[in-house]
């Protein structure tokens, strides 16, 4: 279930799956290689997070974001940012420095190609 629920995340983020577009399981299914049951699962988790829209009778959709929502979704990622900057250990260890270093040169070597993070998927804009 998890794996769908990041692959529908990572859709959003890149623009394949727009807020109040129908989420339809039998599309889902085929997309993801999922059966029925573990897509009706990750819809069911993702609407729990407010993710997903779910009225009775219209089939589910991604919720569109308001300008307020963005605004407190910006700040809380603000506040959690800053809270995860200051519990960093430094000086940092010479061996860990040298694995991020290494990290970062062989994804420059590789083209530099990057997945976007899922955490950063709640935040899909329509202008307004």
């Amino acid at each position: 279930m998890q794996a769908v629920i990041e692959a529908i995340e990572m859709d959003v983020i890149r623009g394949r799956i727009l807020p109040r577009n129908r989420l339809i399981e039998d599309h889902l299914m085929e997309d993801y290689a999922a059966k029925r049951h573990v897509v009706r699962a990750a819809l069911a988790q993702l609407q729990r997070l407010g993710v997903v829209v779910k009225p009775p009778h219209l089939g589910a959709h991604i919720r569109r974001f308001d300008a307020q929502s963005l605004r407190d979704l910006y700040h809380l990622r603000a506040v959690l940012h800053r809270a995860a900057g200051a519990s960093m250990p430094l000086p940092v260890a010479p061996d860990r420095l040298m694995q991020v270093r290494h990290a970062a040169h062989h994804r420059t070597a590789v083209g530099g190609v990057r997945e976007i993070p899922v955490e950063w998927m709640w935040v899909h804009v329509i202008p307004l």
